[in-house]
Formats: C-alpha cells, sequence, structure tokens
C-alpha cells in the first residue's frame, strides 16, 4: 500500500499495520503504530501487547485511525478452487475466477468467465496471473438441488 487510507475500527485485521493518532486538547499528537496480532476484548493489540485501537475510537472525533499496509492473502492452490475478486488486472468489479491445472512453467493459472481489461497494459483477458488478482474471497460453492 503507498498511501496510508483511513480505516474504520470494525474493518481491521490480523496483520494489518495500522497507525492511531490521537490529538490531545493542548494540540499535541499522540501516535501509535504497530502490526495488529491479537483481537480483545478491548481493542487490538500489537505482537509486544501494546494496544493499537480501542473499540471506542470510532466514535472519538479526536481520534483518526489509519491502514499502512494490510498483508496479501495467499490464493487457493488447489485446481477447481473458485474465488470472488473486486479487482483484477487493476479493473474493479464483482469478478468470478477458477483455478486450472498448473501449465507447463508449474503456474497457477485463474481463469474468470468473461473478459477483464488489464488497467495497466492495456488488452482483455480470461487468465489471470496470481499477482493481478487483489481484493477477493473465497466462494462458498453449493451442490445445485436436482
Amino acid at each position: 500500500m503507498t498511501e496510508p487510507i483511513a480505516i474504520k475500527y470494525a474493518d481491521i485485521r490480523k496483520g494489518d499495520r495500522i497507525r492511531r493518532t490521537e490529538v490531545e486538547h493542548a494540540g499535541t499528537s499522540t501516535v501509535t503504530t504497530g502490526v495488529v496480532y491479537n483481537n480483545t476484548v478491548y481493542g487490538f493489540d500489537s505482537e509486544e501487547g501494546t494496544c493499537l485501537a480501542w473499540k471506542s475510537d470510532d466514535e472519538d472525533e479526536e481520534i483518526t485511525l489509519e491502514l499502512l499496509e494490510r498483508p496479501k492473502a495467499k490464493l487457493p492452490t488447489e485446481p477447481g478452487s473458485v474465488i470472488l475478486a473486486k479487482k483484477v488486472r487493476g479493473t474493479k468489479g464483482n469478478f468470478t475466477l477458477f483455478l486450472r491445472e498448473q501449465n507447463e512453467s508449474n503456474e497457477s493459472n485463474w481463469s474468470s468467465v468473461g473478459l477483464i481489461e488489464d488497467k495497466r497494459w492495456g488488452g482483455t483477458y480470461y487468465w489471470h496471473p496470481e499477482e493481478y488478482i487483489d481484493d477477493w474471497e473465497l466462494a462458498k460453492v453449493v451442490k445445485a438441488e436436482s
């Protein structure tokens, strides 16, 4: 992630690197930065035990929470896996992708149901290398009733 972005408490995930800034009454600021390791009843803690964010932070106008970095989740490796992606090849949308057998160079080959435009390099594609897939979740595949 290049630029910090504002984040709500409910959107923080384990592994996120966040910054919490609290403006004091005298105009000074207290800044806490760290990687979220644990979610307790009070808030999110770092591995060292420092509380990085409290549940009440969203309600306080003098506190800002920023996402500095979010680790990219590893894509499934089982052929036939299906994911729902919100960003592929720089294009935002709702895309269904499935993992085909690995190709001869042993690379994963994700395919889309329809063509997806490549905002970075141009063109439209059905196949998508792992590094071009962002913001995804595992799809729940259910057996059709007959």
